[in-house]
């Protein structure tokens, strides 16, 4: 019995851990990015600046939630060495069972890069790519 209550302690304490240091490696952050828009055709498209939000525990973005992507919870990992100091992303997004939008981002120190790849029906329909910075804080 007290050895079955040791193992439910200590998953009750890695679970809860786990989602206490995603909040805290990931503070609220806002980035200014820039995105390059590329669509099945093979077309480039630069996009006006935008921003990358990630706040209480979700990632979104300008053009994602004026394309009807709300904004939704995400995963993160911190790469090991010679990346440490480095986190990686990953979400799925859905407007609709029709639309999925999958995020991949990567953050070190005040800089990101990432992708957000657009599937319709199952198929990659575009994506966008983009950099960016940390915003300045007023």
């Amino acid at each position: 019995m007290k050895r079955n209550f040791l193992y439910f302690m200590f998953f009750a304490f890695t679970v809860s851990t786990r989602s206490l240091a995603q909040e805290i490696i990931l503070s609220d952050q806002i980035f200014n990015i820039n995105v390059v828009e590329k669509n099945v055709g093979g077309r480039n498209e630069n996009m006006p600046l935008d921003e990358l939000v990630i706040n209480a525990n979700k990632i979104s973005a300008t053009f994602s939630t004026k394309n009807g992507f709300p904004a939704v919870t995400y995963n993160v990992t911190e790469a090991g060495a010679p990346t440490v100091g480095t986190y990686i992303i990953s979400a799925q997004s859905a407007k609709d069972k029709n639309h999925i939008l999958k995020w991949t981002v990567t953050l070190k120190g005040n800089s990101v890069t990432g992708k957000a790849e657009h599937f319709f029906l199952g198929k990659l329909g575009g994506e966008y790519d983009f950099t960016g910075t940390l915003k300045k804080k007023k």
